[in-house]
Order: C-alpha cells, then structure tokens, then sequence
C-alpha cells in the first residue's frame, strides 16, 4: 500500500500544481474576464504580459508531465494488470500481478529507483515553481513594466535551467535496461518535443556557465541591460 500511496499523492501533487497554472490570472485578466477595464489600463496590461508568457510555459511543462503520469505510466500499467489478473489462478498470482502493478507504477512515476532521484527533484522544482507562481500573479506588486519584464525574465532562467536539469537526468547512460530507458525517453520527449531545451552534458563548471548564460540571455530578452 505505500507504494500505491506515494504514486497517488505524487499524482494529486502535480494535478494541484496544473490547476493553480490553470485558473491563476492577474488583476486585468481577471478584470477583463468580467468585461471590466482594469485601474491600471494598458500599463497594468503590459506589466502582466511577460508574467503570462511565465505561466504559459510551465504549464506546459506541468501539463506534460500529467499526461505522462496519467495516460502513458498509470493507464497502460492499470490494463496489464487488469489482464494479469484476469489471468489469476489463485490469490498467489493474483497478489504478485497486483504487487508488480503498484511497483511499475512507482518506477514509472520516479519515485522508487535511486537513479531517478535528480530527476524527481527537478520536477518537484517545477510543481513548487507553478505554486509559486500563482501566488505571485494572486498579488503582483505596484512596479513598472520594466520591472515586472525583469521579474519574469529571472523566474524564466530559473524555469529554462530546472527543465534542462531534469532532460539531463532523463537521458544519461547507466545500467538500464532498454524497455526502462525508452519510458524515460518517452518523457523527455513530451517535454522538449521540439528541441527548444537543450540538456546539459557538459562538466559542472560549463553547466554553471551556461546557466549563468541562460539568466543573461532571459535577461536581455526583456530588455534589462546586462554587465558582464
């Protein structure tokens, strides 16, 4: 039973941090959602823009992970046990396709094997960065649109280095067998579909540089001068 436990709270984590990216909203989309003009006008609308952008990506980035969990670990799991146990000639067979079921779920959802423990981490990163976020678009400060610009720009270094952490700790090689590393990639895949994070193979002083040059570059995006 623990095991079905640890997949179900992990499951209710990730759903509870989609639904907080979900239904989160700034002040003028809430205003605008009620057919109201906004206080703030077109500078509250600016200000809130790149924090859109913010939200928008990591909801991506959660929702993909939901629907890995959901329909390509949990559900395919679900419908070999349930053959397995169609199967069953006795409780005995019944009890180790039900105990095989609860632990592939577990290895599936990262949470058993050590060697997927930086990748969990990093998507624990991720859920706790969502939360964060909706608190933050729940009550954005009084600033410029400058400012806000630099804010979203930081919260998206931050969000660029946690997703090409996790890809990395997708991908290494190890003592895997070929089904396990296929299921990883799988989710790699859902993740950067298109290539647009690029996962970090490089020794710990080039990783750092190039986070360090992920936070500049976000940076610039928003139009904040760097000094190197």
């Amino acid at each position: 039973m623990e095991l079905h436990e640890q997949a179900s709270a992990f499951l209710l984590q990730v759903r509870r941090a989609k639904w907080a990216l979900e239904t989160a909203e700034t002040a003028s989309d809430a205003a605008s959602r009620h057919g109201v003009a906004s206080r703030g006008g077109r500078a509250e609308a600016a200000a809130a823009h790149p924090w859109r952008v913010l939200r928008a990506e990591l909801l991506h980035m959660v929702g993909r992970l939901y629907t890995y969990l959901a329909l390509g670990a949990i559900e395919p799991e679900w419908a070999d046990f349930a053959r397995r146990s169609a199967e069953a000639c006795n409780v005995d067979e019944l009890r180790v396709a039900h105990e095989t079921f609860a632990r592939r779920v577990a290895e599936r959802c990262l949470l058993r094997l050590p060697a997927h423990a930086e990748a969990l981490a990093a998507v624990r990163r991720l859920l706790g960065m969502g939360l964060r976020l909706r608190q933050q678009l729940d009550a954005l400060p009084r600033m410029d649109a400058h400012s806000h610009a630099a804010a979203a720009a930081r919260w998206r270094a931050e969000l660029r280095v946690t997703v090409t952490q996790l890809l990395e700790a997708l991908r290494p090689p190890g003592e895997r067998s070929e089904a396990h590393r296929s299921e990883l990639l799988e989710l790699a895949r859902l993740i950067d579909f298109n290539g647009y994070y690029r996962p970090a193979t490089t020794p710990a002083s080039e990783r750092a540089q190039m986070q360090a040059k992920l936070m500049r570059d976000a940076l610039r995006e928003a139009g904040v001068e760097v000094v190197i």
